[in-house]
């Protein structure tokens, strides 16, 4: 059985590197159901989940030092990754491991009755970026046996303070 279609749509620019050169492409993204992100999650009070900075794009739009740490221990495990960016949903960043190209994004949402304002659950989606082709021939999709799946679990649950959640992908 084929890929189950759920959409497409142009999604902006991007740059490709190939060897010495720098592209940018339009990338089409084709949609399958095969390319719902995993999710991992955990439950911690190391984040803010209480103040609404200014420059959040919507209310409880939390995870901007979640995205900020994510990126910090990824540099350090020689994973390249982007500053974070701010989505209407969270936080995210951009990475590249093994070859292969991620979106990861951040949101949390706060415990309620805690005491601890901070406490909350976290999502941590991975979003494997695949060509056309690969999306349209079911090619190079995420597992959860994916390197940067296994490297995210890791991460998460070498954390003292990160109680990690069962659940999402």
């Amino acid at each position: 059985m084929g890929p189950q279609w759920v959409g497409w749509g142009w999604t902006g620019l991007r740059s490709v590197r190939r060897g010495d050169q720098v592209r940018e492409c339009a990338i089409l993204c084709v949609s399958t159901m095969a390319d719902i992100p995993t999710e991992l999650r955990f439950e911690t009070a190391r984040f803010n989940l209480s103040v609404e900075l200014d420059h959040f794009l919507n209310p409880g739009c939390f995870g901007q030092d979640a995205a900020a740490w994510l990126r910090w221990v990824l540099l350090l495990r020689g994973v390249e990754a982007t500053p974070p960016g701010q989505e209407d949903w969270g936080w995210y960043v951009e990475a590249e491991y093994q070859g292969e190209a991620y979106l990861l994004g951040v949101s949390g949402f706060p415990a309620s009755g805690t005491g601890d304002p901070n406490q909350g659950e976290w999502s941590l989606l991975v979003h494997k970026h695949r060509t056309f082709w690969e999306r349209l021939l079911g090619r190079n999709k995420l597992t959860m046996d994916d390197g940067m799946v296994g490297l995210l679990r890791e991460i998460v649950s070498g954390e003292e303070d990160f109680t990690p959640r069962t659940g999402g992908g």
